[in-house]
């Protein structure tokens, strides 16, 4: 079953962050999506289309096709498509009639995606490739006329009418009682791909497609000259159109028994297939073939064509730690001390007003001056409505160093998982806000999955637990967190990092945030120790120590809360 998402993310930002909406398809069609190199193929699994910067017509040219293969991926049965390799016309046919099926269907789920579809043929038409060519065989002629027929009246697709209207008069021309049964059998609701009364899979198409060539092979013969045409009735067929006099006439057969089929050479085969000028060129082969041309000069986008996501081993021993049972003891203190942040935000920025259908906050100002408990039931309803937190834990080696003059002896680690572990407790107690933790890099992999939006900070205390390995992949981790929080309903995304040090990679957790920004997507960071991240980051913190993290870390969720609520 396809996942279908209502995005809240602005189509003009996607069109200017292909490797987000790569990521974006990969998670919805479970198929793997990369964006590297320079060519655009496709295995059945995989996906690869080239980063083309800096040029929006073939950008928009990329979205199309990425969101083409991403349905053929989905929706096609490639080993019914390959048992066809013997058959080069019935292969045309269901090419055009599988593309129409798979977009349908991708158009239900991704309504966007008509739109980028019809981009690529307005781009093909106006380079001169779709369009009608006065030349052609009687095969290529009805070969145009059935893929802008289906393109216009199955999806819509009107860029095209003009092309549909003259090569209709060209097969109108050449026969009409043909051209009148294709119509009847496309429009025929036992066949029609509007609705799937039929064709719900690959196999439908091919035993449509076998039905109308059975209906072709009437009124061509594609074994003499160049796709000669043939009367079956005897009587002139086309009304206003050419006389059968002036038709080439079929030559005689011999008499006797037909000779027994045999199997064909591959030179034969070869000869059999229908010559490239002939037809219109596949829609989607000539798109590749224009991305790979222009993605010749592209540069590489630095993203991860594989992120390594690990699970928490439950097998792990966890070291003891004093802060975390505490916080785990007074778990509702940890609400309580995100109350005292917002209150002394109230009090300092003044009173909020409310804001749609959120909380009414009017007179906040007053009751934190008078010292009156804000929020009524122990609960922050209303304030993080359509929210999702996705936290980011630097684990990194550096995090195992010393707190100097504590006894026993303290390392950063303790005081920033127990920091985390207190921050994701009291979110998990707000009505609207939706959270999920993780570390990075894993104990072999990326990133691990600490928490899920569907678990419970105290069940979970453990996976808080972590000790420090590895280096900073923090560009990797930031896809992932990324990856995790797209396409979900709610009306902000925001990522929360928690670091040390400098990552690997500072070009590309630069080229990381543009495109998170992109998106809509807001990014926050506390530096702890570390000056130098700040010019990463366009919203970061510096604090000089951990011990400063748990207050600091409330504050800024505190923060980000209330902006939820406009100040008068």
């Amino acid at each position: 079953m396809i996942w279908k998402p209502n995005i809240a993310i602005p189509r003009t930002a996607f069109q200017r962050a292909l490797p987000i909406l790569a990521s974006f398809y990969s998670k919805s069609f479970k198929v793997r999506v990369i964006v590297r190199g320079k060519e655009a193929y496709t295995d059945g699994t995989t996906i690869c289309i080239p980063a083309i910067t800096g040029d929006d017509d073939y950008m928009s040219v990329s979205i199309g096709y990425l969101a083409h293969e991403c349905g053929h991926v989905a929706y096609t049965d490639f080993s019914v498509y390959n048992a066809l390799e013997n058959e080069p016309r019935l292969l045309e046919l269901v090419n055009i009639l599988e593309d129409v099926r798979i977009e349908s269907l991708l158009f239900d789920s991704f309504p966007l995606t008509s739109e980028d579809i019809s981009n690529i043929l307005g781009h093909l038409i106006a380079d001169g490739e779709l369009c009608f060519k006065p030349k052609y065989t009687h095969w290529a002629l009805v070969h145009a006329f059935i893929l802008c027929y289906m393109r216009v009246n199955f999806l819509s697709q009107h860029v095209i009418d003009p092309v549909l209207e003259q090569y209709t008069e060209a097969l109108k021309k050449f026969n009409f009682k043909l051209y009148e049964e294709l119509v009847d059998l496309l429009k025929d609701e036992s066949h029609s791909l509007c609705d799937f009364n039929q064709c719900k899979n690959t196999s439908d198409v091919v035993d449509l497609a076998r039905k109308i060539l059975g209906i072709i092979d009437q009124y061509i013969d594609f074994n003499v000259g160049k796709n000669q045409p043939k009367d079956p009735t005897g009587a002139n067929n086309q009304p206003g159109g050419i006389p059968n006099s002036d038709l080439v006439p079929q030559p005689k057969r011999k008499r006797g028994r037909p000779p027994k089929k045999k199997e064909l050479t591959e030179e034969e085969l070869k000869k059999l297939k229908v010559p490239d000028y002939d037809l219109l060129p596949d829609i989607f082969s000539s798109v590749r073939n224009q991305i790979n041309e222009k993605a010749k000069d592209s540069l590489e986008i630095p993203i991860p064509s594989d992120i390594e996501v690990e699970e928490v081993d439950q097998n792990l021993s966890y070291y003891k730690s004093p802060e975390m049972d505490e916080v785990y003891q007074n778990a509702n203190y940890q609400l309580d001390t995100l109350e005292r942040a917002m209150s002394s935000i109230i009090t300092t920025k003044g009173a909020p007003t409310s804001v749609g259908s959120r909380i009414n906050l009017r007179h906040l100002y007053s009751l934190a001056s008078s010292g009156t408990k804000l929020f009524d039931g122990g609960h922050l309803e209303g304030i993080g409505v359509d929210t999702t937190f996705h936290i980011l834990c630097d684990i990194s080696g550096s995090m195992g160093r010393i707190i100097p003059n504590t006894n026993p002896v303290q390392r950063w680690f303790e005081l920033s998982n127990a920091a985390t572990f207190a921050i994701s407790l009291a979110l998990s107690q707000i009505s609207g806000v939706k959270q999920e933790v993780s570390y990075f890099p894993g104990q072999n992999g990326d990133v691990v999955k600490i928490l899920t939006e569907d678990d419970d900070p105290l069940e979970c205390m453990n996976n808080f637990k972590q000790v420090p390995r590895g280096t900073t992949p923090l560009d990797v981790a930031l896809w992932y967190a990324f990856q995790r929080i797209e396409g979900n309903e709610h009306n902000r995304n925001i990522i929360l990092v928690i670091t040390d040090g400098l990552p690997n990679d500072q070009e590309k957790v630069k080229y990381v945030l543009d495109e998170l920004e992109a998106v809509g997507a807001e990014v926050y960071a506390i530096s702890v120790g570390e000056r130098r991240i700040n010019y990463l980051f366009k919203k970061c913190t510096f604090i000089p120590s951990v011990i400063d993290l748990h207050d600091e870390l409330f504050e800024l969720v505190a923060n980000l809360l209330l902006d939820n609520i406009a100040y008068e």
